[in-house]
């Protein structure tokens, strides 16, 4: 290329440079190296701390164009509105059902084989709105077939126990064998709840917020799991993964009142991420992809 050439391949190089400037379009860069590419982890801190590969397992939000959800005795979606952001179209799972035959009558919202064979890390959000009166201790979500924190006979179970009478509105997180947080919960009111675990700090924590008001820390403990992350067990029929009743040949545990927007994610996220699920579900929007 003569010096000519040169001159006019610049000129014209700052010229369309010029024009995209003037368009206010973006320049497209040229891709880095492997090796030279920024840490992914590293960039997805703000979404949630620990695995970059952010993926949303399931997610069950009961709207009006439905899902694939089993509906089981006494079990059944709300009316129009009654979901968290009361819009038409928002419906929650509500469950009347108290009494059950504790051998034969599984109340239970939905059983799924969760993919969570492997995992390191992971999260479980939703909404819960107590009924007046529960139970002694009521199951909202149960990954039977999980080996987590500690607990190989009972699998992952979130549940939540009246202290007192029922009717003052006081319960407690459950997780697992002797994994117990205070907690707060109001009649009819919704409450936000997440849970997340991390095999590297062996650390259960509990989050809880309200329409009102943000997410908060509701409290840690530490559940160590075997070498190799996450276990799926494999007697489903006995221990199956479902949400609204109890693992185990016996479901003796149903929640009274309603259930919406379920989540699982496959890492951790963190207590801003949650405070953005928890806004996008109360303006009937779709939250942010972590």
């Amino acid at each position: 290329m003569n010096r000519f050439q040169v001159k006019c391949h610049f000129s014209l190089m700052r010229t369309v440079f010029a024009c995209f400037l003037s368009l206010g379009m973006p320049m497209i860069c040229v891709a880095q190296d492997s090796a030279t590419q920024p840490d992914a982890a590293k960039t997805d801190a703000s979404a949630g701390a620990g695995s970059s590969k952010a993926a949303l397992l399931f997610a069950e939000q009961f709207n009006v164009s439905g899902r694939n959800t089993d509906l089981k005795n006494g079990g059944k979606l709300g009316s129009i509105g009654s979901g968290v952001s009361e819009r038409p179209k928002d419906l929650a799972y509500v469950n009347d059902v108290f009494d059950t035959d504790k051998e034969q009558t599984p109340v239970a919202l939905l059983k799924k084989a969760y993919p969570v064979d492997g995992l390191e890390e992971i999260t479980v959000v939703m909404w819960y709105k107590p009924a007046e009166d529960q139970g002694n201790i009521v199951t909202l979500f149960d990954m039977g077939s999980l080996q987590l924190i500690g607990d190989r006979k009972k699998g992952w179970v979130l549940r939540v126990e009246p202290k007192g009478k029922p009717s003052d509105g006081q319960y407690w997180f459950n997780l697992g064998v002797g994994g117990t947080y205070s907690s707060w919960f109001t009649a009819n009111e919704w409450t936000f709840i997440a849970v997340t675990w991390k095999k590297s700090t062996s650390e259960v924590c509990a989050y809880q917020g309200v329409k009102i008001g943000g997410v908060r820390n509701a409290g840690h403990v530490t559940r160590p799991v075997p070498e190799g992350g996450l276990v799926e067990r494999k007697d489903r029929d006995k221990h199956p993964d479902a949400i609204g009743n109890t693992a185990g040949e016996k479901y003796d545990r149903p929640f009274r009142g309603a259930i919406d927007n379920v989540r699982v994610y496959s890492k951790v996220l963190t207590e801003d991420a949650l405070e953005q699920i928890r806004k996008a579900d109360i303006r009937g929007e779709e939250p942010p992809r972590f």
